[in-house]
């Protein structure tokens, strides 16, 4: 699937309006190809970049 991570960027894991190449992993995580193109797990709900703040959002682009 094609995610869009909406919020704080963060150097080597999110940045704000990128989209990500994601699977979900269970009701609470999606497994992510991040800007370090590293898979790592992110919350659904609240996802915060690694050495981020603040959380943003997510939005489908592709299920």
């Amino acid at each position: 699937m094609k995610i869009q991570y909406l919020g704080e960027s963060a150097s080597s894991s999110l940045t704000n309006e990128q989209v990500y190449e994601a699977y979900q992993l269970n009701d609470f995580c999606y497994a992510v190809t991040d800007d370090s193109e590293t898979v790592r797990f992110y919350s659904i709900a609240n996802p915060v970049p690694y050495g981020g703040k603040r959380g943003g959002t997510w939005k489908v682009i592709e299920a």
